[in-house]
């Protein structure tokens, strides 16, 4: 999703950059890099940008902007209207961004952005339904049959406000403060699998745990064998390692309420 951050001595030049840019599209480059090195100082204007005119971006570059604000969002900012702008004209792309966040956006209060999107398109664009009603899922371990005929997202809504009710953590995941170790078995499980001759389904596992923590996955092939599977089982190690306080939410190993990072 993101590349490698900068070295931590570029940080004063980009600041000099962003004080001195002007094009929407060098601002979202720069502020990929100043978040990567855990300065989200910028992160309030680039929401203004992404919710007000962005005629002047491609496609590719507002999807950028969008991932990097979920991606580092707090919980209050994952709440906020701006971010979840609906556009009138859209290819789909950011009704499946939004309604896919869950995983990257981590925020409990969110919910409610997922019960939104999942009533706007219910039998309408049941894709986006499929991805918010996941995304609900991810934060409150709470399903949503989609073959009952009786399932109602009224009562999805109720069923997960009672699972986080005793939930304290800002951060959750399956009903509990979030910590990386579902996402990690995930990518393991997702590792053997491939290794055993089923389809390499694990990036973006791999990728959401490089996002969280700033430490590059092993390189993914299109088939995976012995040597892969050593290499991932040591980044998992590797992972596991690090100094994870339950129900924080980090970005490139940084705190995104700027408390105590994983790397010191």
């Amino acid at each position: 999703m993101f590349g490698p951050a900068p070295d931590a001595a570029q940080l004063d030049a980009l600041l000099r950059d962003w004080a001195d840019a002007t094009s929407p599209a060098t601002k979202i480059a720069l502020g990929v890099g100043l978040a990567q090195l855990g300065d989200f100082t910028v992160r309030a204007e680039l929401l203004d940008t992404y919710s007000g005119d962005t005629s002047s971006l491609e496609r590719e570059e507002k999807l950028q902007l969008l991932d990097l604000l979920i991606a580092t969002a707090t919980e209050r900012e994952a709440t906020d209207d701006r971010l979840f702008v609906l556009p009138d004209h859209d290819d789909g792309s950011i009704y499946l961004r939004l309604a896919g966040s869950g995983r990257s956006l981590l925020a409990r209060a969110a919910t409610v952005r997922y019960v939104e999107l999942a009533r706007v398109f219910d039998e309408i664009h049941d894709i986006t339904f499929e991805l918010a009603t996941d995304s609900g899922f991810d934060l409150s371990g709470v399903e949503f049959d989609l073959y009952d005929e009786g399932s109602t997202v009224d009562a999805w809504e109720r069923e997960m406000a009672m699972a986080l009710a005793d939930v304290a953590a800002s951060y959750v995941f399956r009903g509990a403060a979030f910590t990386p170790q579902h996402v990690i078995d995930e990518l393991l499980e997702g590792v053997d699998r491939a290794a055993a001759g089923g389809p390499v389904l694990f990036r973006p596992d791999a990728e959401l745990l490089a996002t969280w923590t700033g430490l590059g996955h092993p390189t993914i092939g299109p088939t995976i064998g012995p040597d892969d599977v050593a290499a991932f089982a040591a980044y998992a190690d590797r992972l596991l390692a690090l100094p994870w306080r339950a129900g924080v939410k980090y970005f490139f190993g940084h705190d995104v309420d700027d408390g105590p990072g994983l790397h010191g």
